[in-house]
């Protein structure tokens, strides 16, 4: 190009690969200064993109500089949807292809469908021009944040990519300015520098063998298997909005799940846009089955991950089991389903400091889905930040400074309300609140006897069905605490009372000091956070009034979900 035709910036974006280490793309932003007409004809490259405003048959200035046969070549394609990319040749263009896209559309919903077109010709540059801008709001700051986080997504889905340049031609100075202040933002400094290769990466963990990558406390495996003898808490069926899919992954799911989830699948349709919901697992090894539509390209397939996993956490889910989703009738590609489930964990447990979630599994049923997809955790692990948060980090929530551990005195107890996992308390019992049978594997009560060891779960089984109001103690354990008491789960204020009043009782025939309680029945019992902490309140004073000289001197109430902190406060400190 023209030194004194366009006024370059170069970054650079490295991919990051065992077998092609030095992959980069080099992103240069252009101040086009002498009009749209006689900057087309100075790009060159092996394709550009353009918008109408319409249809493709719409003439502007690219077409003019592109010449008749070009016009000529967008007629034959006709009218097109908005956001469909059509490719044509180049015409008088220095360049092989041009890909037409019928706007108005945001860049962000196109520019993974653009860079994977550029693939499939081997396209090794390409120039786009801001498309988008001032539609919806749209900011050149959010213009080049979507650039920047199509791009690395998409070396993630492509490790040998054939891109090599992108330029950014922008057609005013505004836009110019406020991209370049967007790459040359702090924040940013770990993805682009101008004129260098960016060579930050995280710690990478050695000791994971290939099909697993680490994200927070979540273990992430990719695993060769069939998903419907997977035996975790969860599994996820990717299926219609009427949940009634009789073929593929789904198919086999409610197949094997058998007619009472069919049922179930019935009360719980429509499903519509990114919803997520529960059913039984029915006739299935897990505890529930969580349906969503399948999403038929990344943005979709992230939100849809992160719903099925805020389910995860209501319910104190520990393990769960995807199929590749959006690879069927979605038309999404094997690496793009793979990354959205990686952006997707990782975008969810960026806002959660404490999560349930342990184990979660990717079950493909193909080698080559194998292979392809350690080859993507590969890329992700030398990622050097949060492909789906890039900037967002800092307005993640987080529980500093609104869930500080507050004590109140109630009497001669001390009743302590603090953010954690109950599995880590080190007092001298903790409650699980649990099912008759003594085994529910899901919610807290999954989390604790899962932390316990196979030696709590023998036990409770021994000790065989309880009453609807049972109260049992058990040895702990793995845990660091000297009794474990399973309390049956409650879903009445006055009934919570009651069975807390039972637990204490057990407490003092055990000369125990201190226990450890979850925010009781705001899971399965689906009672609000308001309402328990006034029971719990309430059960702590009726013990102290009943009891002359009591063991307990001090009582924890430990909140998993650090959004229910504040209403359990507001009963502590009634």
């Amino acid at each position: 190009m023209e030194e004194d035709l366009l006024d370059r910036r170069r970054y650079v974006l490295s991919g990051f690969d065992d077998c092609c280490p030095s992959d980069t793309i080099s992103m240069y932003i252009h101040s086009c200064s002498h009009g749209a007409e006689h900057s087309w004809e100075a790009v060159s490259g092996d394709s550009i993109v353009v918008t109408f405003e319409e249809d493709i048959g719409v003439s502007g200035d690219i077409l003019i500089v592109a010449g008749q046969s070009v016009v000529e070549e967008c007629k034959k394609h006709g009218p097109q949807t908005f956001g469909n990319v059509v490719l044509t040749g180049g015409g008088n263009l220095n360049c092989k292809h041009i890909a037409h896209i019928p706007g108005p559309v945001k860049i962000s919903a196109v520019i993974l469908k653009v860079l994977q077109l550029c693939e499939s010709k081997q396209a090794a540059t390409v120039s786009i021009p801001t498309i988008g801008i001032g539609i919806d709001g749209c900011l050149p700051e959010d213009f080049a944040k979507a650039m920047l986080q199509g791009v690395k997504v998409h070396l993630l889905c492509t490790p040998f990519s054939s891109l090599k340049t992108i330029f950014i031609l922008a057609f005013e100075d505004r836009n110019y300015d406020g991209i370049k202040k967007y790459f040359n933002k702090p924040s940013n400094s770990k993805n682009l520098r101008a004129g260098t290769q960016i060579t930050a990466v995280p710690v990478i963990t050695h000791d994971l063998p290939p099909n697993q990558v680490k994200i927070k406390d979540a273990l992430i495996e990719l695993k060769k298997g069939n998903i419907t003898a997977e035996t975790v808490e969860a599994i996820v069926n990717s299926t219609n909005e009427d949940v009634n899919l009789k073929n593929g992954v789904s198919g086999a799911i409610l197949y094997a799940a058998g007619s009472a989830v069919e049922d179930e699948c019935a009360k719980i349709r429509p499903l519509s846009g990114n919803d997520a919901r529960l059913t039984s697992g029915g006739s299935l090894q897990c505890d529930f089955i969580i349906h969503i539509v399948g999403p038929r390209n990344i943005e979709q397939a992230v939100e849809r991950v992160k719903n099925v996993l805020k389910h995860c956490e209501s319910r104190w889910i520990t393990s769960v089991s995807f199929p590749a989703i959006g690879t069927g009738g979605g038309g999404m590609m094997f690496p793009e389903s793979v990354t959205a489930l990686l952006l997707g964990i990782k975008a969810h447990l960026s806002k959660h400091e404490f999560s349930a979630l342990k184990q979660i599994f990717l079950v493909v049923d193909q080698v080559q889905a194998m292979q392809e997809g350690q080859q993507v955790l590969r890329s992700w692990t030398r990622m050097t930040q949060d492909t789906a948060d890039d900037d967002d980090s800092s307005n993640a929530s987080s529980c500093e400074g609104d869930c500080s551990a507050t004590t109140a005195e109630i009497g001669p107890v001390k009743v302590k309300l603090l953010c954690g996992d109950i599995t880590e308390e080190k007092t001298d019992a903790i409650v699980s609140s649990t099912n008759t049978s003594l085994n529910l594997k899901s919610g807290v009560s999954g989390a604790i006897l899962n932390a316990a060891g196979k030696a709590v779960v023998d036990e409770c089984t021994n000790i065989g069905n309880q009453p609807g109001d049972g109260v049992v103690i058990t040895k702990p354990g793995n845990l660091k605490v000297k009794y474990i008491i399973h309390m049956v789960g409650q879903t009445k204020e006055k009934d919570i009372i009651s069975s807390m009043l039972k637990v204490f009782k057990m407490c003092e025939d055990h000369q125990i000091q201190s226990v450890s309680f979850p925010a009781l029945s705001t899971g399965g019992g689906k009672l609000h956070a308001v309402d328990v902490g006034n029971a719990m309140v309430t059960a702590v004073e009726e013990h102290i009034e009943s009891t002359k000289t009591s063991s307990i001197m001090d009582v924890h109430i430990v909140i998993f979900q650090t959004d229910m902190f504040q209403d359990f406060l507001k009963s502590l400190m009634k």
